[in-house]
């Protein structure tokens, strides 16, 4: 995630993530499973040497981005499992992803309808607690 004057940045989420056929990576967790989490934390955590570093977790639940909606549309996303955590075969159990619902129609990241959705999804994350 990039920061811009100590604050997440729209970054965050990435256009291809929303658009049509792309899922933003997420991870489930049971609320206080820390086993867990550490385990996620240290895989998302770069390699050693990288001038990155893993900065926050928001932990939104699943019911707060399925809660997410817009007028004339109704709910905008969906949680769904998918344990692939790349595109060289890299797999997870507790990898899901966030999603367009398949009812919401967009063309671009121009779409009014796209921009909404983008915008409440990265008020939902960056409101929810961080571990």
């Amino acid at each position: 995630m990039h920061y811009n004057k100590g604050k997440p940045k729209g970054s965050l989420i990435r256009k291809a993530d929303l658009l049509p056929g792309g899922s933003l990576s997420v991870w489930r967790l049971a609320d206080g499973d820390e086993p867990a989490l550490a385990a996620i934390k240290s895989e998302l955590e770069p390699q050693q040497g990288s001038p990155q570093a893993l900065a926050k977790v928001y932990a939104p639940t699943a019911r707060e981005v399925r809660d997410i909606q817009l007028p004339d549309v109704g709910r905008v996303f969906s949680v769904v499992d998918d344990c692939s955590t790349d595109n060289e075969g890299g797999a997870h159990p507790l990898h899901a992803g966030i999603k367009l619902c398949a009812k919401v129609l967009v063309n671009d990241e121009n779409d009014l309808i796209f921009v909404q959705a983008k915008a409440q999804l990265f008020r939902v994350l960056t409101a929810a607690k961080t571990v």
